[in-house]
């Protein structure tokens, strides 16, 4: 009996701390998206007024046939000498730029940038090279010291000239027609007295005509700024577009939009589910895993896969030290709008190719009676059933890998693989809206801080990091045997026993004893009728439910357990 109570109590406790970090992830998801609705119109500002340097040079395209004497205007009016550089001009100031907003005309072309005090020394790789090797600086600095830390690989003889911040590195003899490597490594002092550690390395292919690395916050705003790709197993990238200026603007609406649609359409649906398990959570005392309620869901699997990510790292660092892509060097715009994309673009290349559309041929190829076609395309309301399982599995390992082409090293793949997991397991029980928020969550998590610039945020965002890691373990335990008992289960075996019991009033129970419980077949959860589909029915005792539109009897699901933790959805 003590044993009993003592599990009880213990219980007890989990769940209190687990309802604790529920509400307190709720609350960051909501501070989460107010900072996603306040940065549209920061990045819509630097995306439409690409930032230069106050110290840069104007880099302008002028074709391969263009004539060089052509005219511009500059408003406010800079002085200064242009040059040629194969089919680029590089325009120097005689001083440096005010801050403010420029106007440039040239050619056919109109373009509106906003100079600023550089706060460190960058660059920016504005063309591959055969001839010539040009690269831009964003303020003045030693340029012997520039020049003493290059490395060219192969071997490459070459002479370098300046033309304002500009370094151009030309060959003495063609480039081959092969990929170098080139590098400046070392400290950089400029001219203001400033140091820098630069770690600056790129690869190029001769006569690329484009730049290798996209330009965002040059003056060279006309180059795409992003590019959008479709990954093919084992992660081969294959360019889709490319998107510039307006396009650009109007694809980042787009972003905050499905992110902000995704959220809304969840509280929608579980406008009343919420509440519910909120309150069977105090009645019961026992969260389920899954929950009933898809914000629910979505918290527990956040608290799981910020656990094992925190742990797994933690014992990593004990013996080396991970490569981690720096995004903290990004500007605060380009961070804004780098996670905000992943959490979209990543969940529609992902889940659907290969979740929903392999789960529609594989439905097919079984005879097994097809879901709503939109469904494979939007997922929620999928069986949890060994097949998904096994999908949810390989595009877990896809995804982790993939990371490895955005910087990241091989440790970053386990990790990885567990949020990819997650995030299939939402997709398949409610939809691509739960996995994009809980991609949206994960990546945005450090924003607020950053946006406000609160060093309360930052160890209000730690404290929470630190408790979702301890009560994460929990969960990370309950989904990771349930999923272990849903692969393992036989597909054939029919467990007889308690029904689930209905965790809230029923209105109507009748006791009846017409139909023959054998020979039912069991309805899914959440309910939807196996004959027309519909999500409401009426319970006439028994275990048994009868459709409320064309009177079809299903059998509610038995517990897996003693308790009914493991019922895992659909």
């Amino acid at each position: 009996m003590r044993e009993i109570d003592g599990e009880k109590s213990l219980l007890s406790i989990l769940n209190i701390a687990s309802a604790f970090a529920i509400t307190l992830f709720l609350i960051i998801l909501a501070v989460e998206s107010a900072v996603l609705l306040l940065s549209v119109p920061m990045v819509s500002d630097n995306i439409v007024n690409p930032q230069i340097s106050t110290e840069s040079d104007i880099i302008m395209d002028m074709g391969e046939s263009e004539d060089f004497n052509f005219n511009f205007t500059i408003s406010p009016h800079i002085n200064g000498t242009a040059y040629r550089v194969e089919n680029h001009v590089i325009f120097v100031p005689e001083k440096p730029m005010k801050e403010g907003l420029y106007h440039l005309k040239y050619l056919n072309k109109s373009i509106t940038f906003r100079a600023v005090s550089p706060k460190s020394i960058d660059w920016k790789l504005i063309k591959g090279f055969r001839n010539h090797l040009v690269i831009a600086f964003n303020m003045d600095m030693n340029r012997s010291s520039v020049e003493s830390h290059i490395s060219v690989r192969p071997s490459l003889n070459y002479s370098v000239s300046w033309y304002g911040n500009t370094m151009v590195i030309s060959p003495e003899t063609p480039a081959s027609y092969i990929a170098y490597h080139f590098a400046i490594k070392g400290n950089i002092s400029s001219q203001s007295g400033e140091n820098a550690e630069m770690s600056l390395s790129t690869e190029y292919v001769k006569d690329m005509g484009v730049p290798i690395t996209a330009i965002d916050s040059t003056s060279y705003p006309d180059l795409p700024v992003t590019y959008t790709f479709i990954i093919f197993p084992p992660g081969i990238p294959a360019l889709l577009n490319t998107l510039s200026g307006y396009g650009f603007l109007y694809y980042y609406l787009f972003i905050v939009g499905t992110i902000i649609f995704s959220l809304a359409y969840l509280i929608f649906i579980d406008r009343k589910e919420i509440s519910r398990s909120t309150m069977e959570l105090y009645v019961r005392n026992r969260l389920r895993v899954p929950a009933r309620s898809a914000f629910f869901d979505i918290s527990m699997v956040f608290l799981s896969v910020i656990s094992f990510t925190v742990i797994f790292y933690f014992f990593v660092d004990l013996f080396t030290k991970p490569t981690v892509p720096d995004i903290g060097k990004m500007s605060l715009w380009m961070q804004l709008y780098e996670l905000a994309r992943a959490g979209v673009w990543e969940e529609l290349i992902t889940r659907i190719p290969f979740i929903g559309i392999p789960l529609l041929f594989i439905h097919l190829y079984q005879g097994k009676r097809l879901l709503p076609p939109y469904k494979y395309i939007t997922g929620g309301d999928i069986p949890i059933d060994r097949a998904t399982l096994l999908l949810i599995t390989l595009c877990g390992f896809m995804f982790g890998f993939v990371h490895m082409l955005g910087g990241w090293d091989a440790y970053k793949i386990i990790p990885a693989m567990v949020a990819g997991m997650g995030m299939g397991y939402l997709y398949a029980r409610w939809g691509i809206w739960a996995s994009i928020t809980l991609h949206f969550s994960i990546d945005y998590l450090s924003m607020p801080s950053k946006f406000f610039g609160s060093e309360a945020f930052d160890l209000l965002t730690g404290l929470f990091i630190i408790f979702s890691t301890i009560i994460g373990v929990y969960f990370l335990f309950l989904y990771s045997y349930g999923f272990y008992r849903k692969f393992t289960a036989s597909p054939s075996a029919k467990r007889e026993g308690e029904f689930e019991n209905i965790p809230y009033p029923l209105s109507h129970v009748e006791e009846s004893k017409q139909y023959i419980p054998s020979t039912i077949p069991y309805a899914p959860y959440p309910y939807r009728c196996y004959s027309c589909g519909n999500t409401e029915a009426e319970y006439i005792g028994n275990g048994l439910l009868k459709c409320t539109r064309c009177g079809s009897i299903s059998k509610i699901l038995p517990s897996m357990e003693k308790e009914d933790y493991w019922d895992w959805g659909p």
